[in-house]
C-alpha cells in the first residue's frame, strides 16, 4: 500500500522492542498514513527475519530497525516520505554511513563518512557525529543496519549470509546493483537514539565480512591488474604467483607474460593453476621479448583501471593491493597517481633482512606528497625512494606515455622511474608507512653491474635534460644545482672506472654525448642563475688550488670547484709545477671561466707547498677561505652548505665536515681514525673545547686543507701556518684551525662534503716530512699550554707523556726500514724528545696565582676563549671592563668580574652590612656569587634574568620591574646594561625599586676615549653588532656619559678606585683588572 510504512524488527529482548514501540507510536503520523508493527522472533539471522517480515506487509514503505533504536526525530515519518517523493529512484535510506565501502568492508573505518546518531558503544550515551551534509541527503555506498528505510523491495541475501553481520552493506550492494540511490538525509538533530550497550563482534564477523568481499568485490570495487613479467624463474615465479593469489583484494587479473627459453613455467601454470583460477591470463613469448617489450605488452593486455607490475622473484602482502586500493578508492577529487609503501628485502631463500634503502627513516607515517615534490626529489636526488615496480600501485589512466618511456625515450635500468615521473606529472604519490612488498635480492640479478650503473647515469642525465617539459624542476636554483651534481657524479664514476676499457663500451660514447649537453645546459642556465640571485652580493668565497706536476687528478678538483652551487666564488690557481703540464690543462679553463685566476711560480726552493698556499693565500679576495688540494675532490653543494651557518652565525670562524676517504680510483675507504664520523648531526661546538679536544687526542679530525672552509680575517697571510711566532710547516693546516678556533666556534658538518684521495705520491707520507710532522706535535702542544688551552703543567705534562709514547710507536717505523733522515730533521727530533723528557721529569710550574673564590692556588687564569670580543673593540675604544687575559678560574670557572667583585665586597665589608638580613636583588646572577650570597642568610634574595636558567631564578625583565617602590635594600647587575635596548628604562626601574639609603653596583664596560655613548639602532642583526659594538648581543659601547645617565634618574655616585683598595701585584695574583672601578651608587 502507497499510504502505509512498516517498521520491521528482530526481538529477542521484549523489554528493548517495548521501549522501541513506545517512540514509534509516539511520532507524529501524517494524514492519510497507516503503520504496521512487525516483530519477528526466533529468527535464524538477521536476513532471513527480515525477509520474514518483508513477506508480511504489503506497505510500500518499510523500516528495517533493531529493537535497540528509538527514533526521537517525531517528524521522522514525514521527513522520509518527502525524501523518498523527491525521487522514485531512491531506494533505501538510513541514518549514518559511508560515501563509499572501503576496501575492507568496514564501513566506519571508511574517509569520507555522513550523519549522526545518539549511542553508547561503551555504556555512556554520546553524539556520534560524521560529516555534515549540505544539500537534502547525501548519496553514499554504505549505511548502518541499526536503522534501514526503504521503498521499494528486495530480497535479502540469506542464502550467504548466516547471522547477524553485513547484512546491511549486503542489502546497500543489491539495491545499487539494480540501480536504486541509497542515501543518508541531513538532520538538525540526530533522528535517533541506539542503545546498543558494548559492541560484541562476534566470532562470525570475519566469516561474514570474507563472504561479502568474495561476494561484492567485483560490484563495488575497481579491477587491478597484476602484471608478472618472467624469465626461467618456475620456483620463484610460484612463489610471486601464490603471493598475488592470496591477496585480500579479490577483483584481480593477473597476466603472465613468459619470455623463457624453456616450457618450465608454461607447463607449472598449465597444470597447476589455469584451470583452478579464471582470473589468470598466460601468455607464452615464441620469441624472447626482452624486459622492455614484455612489460608493455603486458600493459596493453591488461583490463584494470588499475596495474601493479610484480617481478617473478619478489612477493606482496597479502593485504597490498586492498591497502593501497583504499587510497585510489577513496580519492573524490581524482588526485592522486599512484600508491607506495616501504619494500622489504629478502634473500634467496624468502628469509627477511630489513627495509631496503633504509626508506623508513625518512618517511614514518603515511602521507600524500605532491606530485611535482615527488618528482623533483626522485631526479634531483637520484634516489628511487618510490620503488621497484613491484612496490607501486598505479593508475592506468595516468599512464601518459607506454610504460619505460618518458618524454619519448625508452629508458633502461630506470625503466620503472620514466613512468613514475609520467604518474607524478598527472598526479600526487601516497606512501605507506608499512612494508607491503619484498624486493629478493640474489645472484641473478643485473643491476649493480657495470653496464647497469653506465646505462642509469645515462637515463639520469635525461630525466634532468627533459623534466622541465613536464613542470619538474621550475625553480632555478634546484636546476643548476641538480646539473652540477650530476656532472659531478658521472665523472667520480668516469674516473674511478678507468680500468674498465670504458672506450670498448657502446653505451660510453652515448654517457659521452650526454655528459656535453649536460655541460651546455648548465652554461645556459648559469647567466639567469647568476643574475636571479644576485651573486655578487653574498660574500666571496676563495677556492685555492695550490697544483704540483699531477695533473691526473687535478682537472677533476678542478672541475668540483667549478661545479659547486653557491655561485659567487673565485677559483685561484698557483703552479709549483717543473713542467707545463698544469698550464697546459688550465688553458681552456681560463678561456671559458673568468672567475679563475692561474699564477706560476718561480721555484728556488723545495718547500713542499708552503710557499704556494701562501701565495695563493695573499692573492685571494674573499672573505671566506677553502684550501681544495689538486688530488682532492669537493662534494658540489660543500661551499652553499658552510657557508649557511656563516650567514646564520657570526661566532663561527671555521665550518669542517667529515671527509670521505678515497683511493686513487675514487672508491670509497673506510671512515675510521681520523676519518671517523664525531657526531650524529651537525653540530656548532665551542672552539675552545674543541681545540683542546684535538691538542689532547692528538689528531687533526678537523680535516686537511681540502676540508675546511674559514673566515680569511683572522689569519694575516704572512702569518699563515704560524701560533704566535712559532712557524709549523707541515702542520699549518692544523695550526690555522687552533688560532681560528680562539676566535669563536666551529661547525661539524656529518655528512662527507669533500673527498680525501690517498695515493701512493702524496708528501705526507714521505719520510722527512711524516717524522717533521712528528716533531711539530711536540710544537703545538707546547703552544697549546702557553695560550691556556692546556690549563696547568699537570695537563701539559700527561700530553707530552702520550706524545712521547706515539713518537716511540711512530719512529719505530723508520728505526726498523731502511730509511735515511734528513740530518736537520733529526736533530730536531733529538732536541724535541730531551726537551720533553726534561719537562716530564720536571717539578710542576710554581702556582703564583690565588682565586679569591675557590681559594685555590693556580699556574695561570685562563684567557678569554673568543679573541675577536676583545681584539678590535677593547683596544681601539680603551673599553674599561673584563681581564680578557685572566679570565676563568681553571678550578671554580669563576670569571675575572665577578672574582673583582667578591674582593670589593670583602675589602668594604659589603657582604655583613648590606647583605645579611638585606633585601637583595640580584640580575643575571652569577652561579658563584649567588652560592656566596646564599650563605649569608639575606632576609629576601630575589634573583632575576630575562631567561631564567632554573627555577629559583625569576623571569624579571629590568625596564618593567614588578616589585613596589623602594623594595631593595641592596642590588647587584653586573654587565647587564650594555644588553639593554632601553637602559634609562632599565636605570629609572632599578633606582624605583632601591631603598632610599640603599646601594646598587651597577658594572658596565665602557670606554675612556669617547665623550658619548655610541649606539644605532639600526645595527639588530647579530653579525653587525658583533662588528661595531665587539659582542654579537651588546646594543652600544658606553662613552663618559654613562655616569652622567646614572645621575641623570637620580642615581648618586659614590664610585670605589680599584688602584686605591688593590695593588697591581693583588689584581695579577687574584686575576681581575686593576682598572675597573667598582661602579657603586646609591639613593639619597
Amino acid at each position: 500500500m502507497e499510504k502505509k510504512i512498516a517498521f520491521i524488527s528482530c526481538v529477542n529482548n521484549e523489554q528493548l522492542y517495548d521501549e522501541c514501540v513506545k517512540y514509534i507510536e509516539n511520532l507524529t503520523i501524517p494524514v492519510g498514513i497507516k503503520i504496521e508493527l512487525i516483530p519477528i522472533r526466533g529468527a535464524k539471522s538477521i536476513m532471513q527475519g527480515y525477509n520474514m517480515g518483508m513477506k508480511k506487509t504489503d506497505a510500500k514503505y518499510k523500516v528495517y530497525l533493531h529493537q535497540d533504536t528509538f527514533i526521537i526525530n517525531k517528524n521522522f515519518i514525514q521527513d522520509i516520505l518527502e525524501i523518498f517523493e523527491t525521487d522514485n529512484n531512491i531506494g533505501m535510506l538510513g541514518v549514518i554511513g559511508s560515501k563509499v565501502i572501503p576496501t575492507n568492508a568496514i564501513w566506519w573505518e571508511a574517509k569520507k563518512k555522513y550523519g549522526k546518531v545518539y549511542n553508547n558503544p561503551h555504556d555512556n550515551m554520546t553524539l556520534l557525529e560524521f560529516d555534515e551534509i549540505e544539500n537534502k541527503y547525501e548519496k553514499v555506498q554504505a549505511i548502518d543496519g541499526l536503522i534501514m528505510i526503504t521503498q521499494h523491495d528486495i530480497k535479502w541475501r540469506e542464502d550467504i549470509f548466516d547471522g547477524w553481520d553485513f547484512y546491511d552493506l549486503s542489502q546497500c550492494v543489491e539495491f545499487i546493483k539494480v540501480g536504486y540511490n541509497v542515501v543518508i538525509p541531513r538532520q538538525e538533530e540526530p533522528w535517533c537514539l541506539h542503545d546498543c550497550g558494548i559492541i560484541n563482534v562476534g566470532g562470525n564477523y570475519e566469516r561474514l565480512r570474507n563472504i561479502f568481499i568474495k561476494e561484492y568485490s567485483k560490484d563495488i570495487f575497481p579491477l587491478v591488474s597484476v602484471l608478472i613479467p618472467t624469465y626461467n624463474r618456475p620456483q620463484y615465479l610460484e612463489l610471486a604467483l601464490k603471493s598475488v593469489l592470496n591477496q585480500t583484494y579479490k577483483n584481480i587479473e593477473i597476466i603472465i607474460g613468459d619470455d623463457s627459453d624453456n616450457e618450465k613455467t608454461k607447463n607449472l601454470i598449465k597444470i597447476n593453476y589455469l584451470n583452478r583460477y579464471s582470473n589468470i591470463l598466460y601468455y607464452y613469448n615464441k620469441i624472447n621479448l626482452g624486459q622492455f617489450d614484455n612489460d608493455i605488452k603486458l600493459f596493453n593486455l591488461s583490463n584494470g583501471e588499475f596495474i601493479n607490475y610484480l617481478m617473478d622473484d619478489d612477493l606482496f602482502r597479502e593485504d597490498k593491493i586492498e591497502k593501497m586500493m583504499s587510497y585510489f578508492i577513496e580519492d573524490f577529487n581524482n588526485e592522486i597517481s599512484l600508491v607506495t609503501s616501504h619494500r622489504g628485502i629478502i634473500d634467496i631463500n624468502g628469509a627477511y633482512k630489513g627495509i631496503y634503502a633504509n626508506t623508513d627513516k625518512g618517511i614514518n607515517k603515511n602521507i600524500i606528497i605532491n606530485g611535482i615534490e615527488a618528482g623533483n626529489y626522485l631526479i634531483k636526488e637520484k634516489i628511487n625512494f618510490i620503488g621497484e615496480p613491484t612496490t607501486v600501485l598505479f593508475k592506468k589512466g595516468n599512464l601518459i606515455e607506454p610504460f619505460g618511456i618518458f618524454n619519448k625515450r625508452k629508458y633502461g635500468p630506470n625503466i620503472d622511474q620514466a613512468s613514475w615521473l609520467n604518474l607524478l606529472y598527472k598526479g600526487n604519490l601516497v606512501y605507506i608507512n608499512e612494508v607491503l612488498s619484498y624486493f629478493r635480492i640474489h645472484e641473478g640479478q643485473q643491476q649493480n653491474s657495470f653496464i647497469a650503473i653506465l646505462e642509469g647515469y645515462i637515463d639520469h642525465a635525461h630525466k634532468l635534460l627533459t623534466c622541465r617539459k613536464k613542470g619538474f624542476l621550475k625553480d632555478l636554483d634546484i636546476y643548476v644545482k641538480s646539473l652540477k651534481n650530476l656532472i659531478s657524479d658521472i665523472n667520480t664514476f668516469i674516473s674511478s672506472n678507468i680500468d674498465e676499457n670504458l672506450n670498448d663500451k657502446i653505451q660510453y660514447e652515448d654517457l659521452k654525448k650526454y655528459i656535453h649537453l649536460l655541460k651546455k645546459e648548465l652554461e645556459k642556465n648559469l647567466l639567469e642563475y647568476k643574475s636571479k640571485n644576485n651573486y655578487k652580493a653574498l660574500p666571496l668565497v676563495s677556492i685555492l688550488i695550490p697544483a704540483y706536476n699531477q695533473t691526473n687528478y687535478l682537472k677533476e678538483a678542478l672541475e668540483s670547484a667549478i661545479n659547486q652551487t653557491y655561485p659567487n666564488i673565485e677559483i685561484i690557481i698557483g703552479d709549483d709545477s717543473t713542467n707545463e703540464e698544469v698550464k697546459e690543462l688550465i688553458k681552456p679553463y681560463l678561456e671559458r671561466y673568468s672567475n679563475i685566476v692561474y699564477f706560476k711560480n718561480e721555484r728556488d726552493e723545495m718547500d713542499y707547498g708552503y710557499k704556494n698556499h701562501v701565495e695563493c693565500y695573499r692573492r685571494s679576495n674573499g672573505e671566506y677561505i677553502n684550501y681544495l688540494n689538486h688530488d682532492d675532490i669537493f662534494h658540489p653543494e660543500k661551499i652553499e652548505r658552510m657557508m649557511i651557518y656563516f650567514s646564520n652565525n657570526p661566532d663561527i670562524t671555521l665550518v669542517t665536515s667529515v671527509r670521505q676517504p678515497i683511493d686513487e680510483r675514487n672508491n670509497k675507504l673506510n671512515l675510521e681514525g681520523a676519518f671517523a664520523r664525531l657526531f650524529e648531526k651537525d653540530t656548532v661546538i665551542s672552539g675552545y673545547d674543541f681545540s683542546r679536544y684535538v691538542v689532547k687526542n692528538m689528531v687533526n679530525c678537523i680535516g686537511e686543507p681540502t676540508t675546511v672552509l674559514f673566515k680569511k680575517k683572522y689569519i694575516e697571510y704572512d702569518k699563515y701556518g704560524y701560533i704566535n711566532d712559532n712557524k709549523f710547516f707541515n702542520l699549518n693546516d692544523l695550526a690555522n684551525w687552533i688560532k681560528l678556533m680562539q676566535y669563536g666556534d666551529i661547525v661539524y658538518i656529518t655528512d662527507a662534503l669533500s673527498y680525501f684521495r690517498i695515493h701512493s705520491n702524496q708528501n705526507s707520507i714521505k719520510p722527512d716530512i711524516y717524522v717533521s710532522g712528528i716533531n711539530e706535535w711536540k710544537k703545538l702542544i707546547d703552544e697549546s699550554y702557553k695560550m691556556g688551552i692546556l690549563i696547568d703543567s699537570k695537563e701539559y705534562k700527561s700530553i707530552l707523556y702520550k706524545w712521547l709514547e706515539n713518537f716511540y710507536q711512530q719512529i719505530r717505523v723508520f728505526i726498523d726500514g731502511d730509511y735515511c733522515l734528513n740530518s736537520s730533521i733529526k736533530k730536531e727530533l733529538e732536541l724535541s724528545y730531551k726537551n720533553t723528557i726534561e719537562k716530564i721529569m720536571s717539578e710542576n710550574y710554581k702556582k703564583n696565582y690565588i682565586c679569591p673564590i675557590c681559594g685555590k692556588e693556580i699556574e695561570q687564569f685562563l684567557p678569554y676563549r673568543y679573541k675577536e670580543h676583545y681584539t678590535d673593540s677593547v683596544y681601539k675604544f680603551n673599553i674599561i671592563g673584563s681581564d680578557m687575559r685572566n679570565f676563568s678560574c681553571p678550578e671554580c670557572y669563576s670569571h675575572d668580574r665577578v672574582r673583582h667583585i667578591v674582593m670589593y665586597f670583602n675589602k668594604l665589608n659589603i657582604w655583613n652590612k648590606n647583605i645579611t638580613k638585606k633585601d637583595i636583588l640580584h640580575i643575571a646572577p652569577e652561579k658563584v656569587l649567588r652560592d656566596i650570597i646564599l650563605k649569608l642568610e639575606p632576609n629576601n634574595y630575589v634573583c632575576g634574568d630575562l631567561y631564567p636558567i632554573d627555577n629559583s631564578i625569576l623571569k624579571i625583565d629590568i625596564t618593567n620591574i614588578s616589585f613596589r617602590d623602594n623594595y631593595f635594600d641592596f642590588i647587584i647587575c653586573n654587565h647587564v646594561l650594555e644588553h639593554i635596548e632601553d637602559d634609562l628604562k632599565a636605570m629609572k626601574e632599578l633606582y624605583r625599586v632601591l631603598k632610599k639609603g640603599g646601594y646598587a653596583v651597577l658594572q658596565t664596560p665602557y670606554s675612556t676615549v669617547i665623550e658619548k655613548s655610541f649606539e644605532d639602532r639600526k645595527l639588530i642583526t647579530a653579525t653587525d653588532r658583533k662588528k661595531f659594538f665587539g659582542q654579537s648581543d651588546h646594543v652600544r659601547i658606553y662613552g663618559k656619559d654613562f655616569f652622567d645617565r646614572l645621575q641623570n634618574v637620580g642615581f648618586s655616585l659614590k664610585i670605589i678606585k680599584s688602584e686605591n683598595l688593590f695593588s697591581d701585584e693583588e689584581s695579577k695574583i687574584h686575576g681581575f683588572n686593576n682598572k675597573e672601578d667598582l661602579i657603586l651608587v646609591t639613593k639619597e
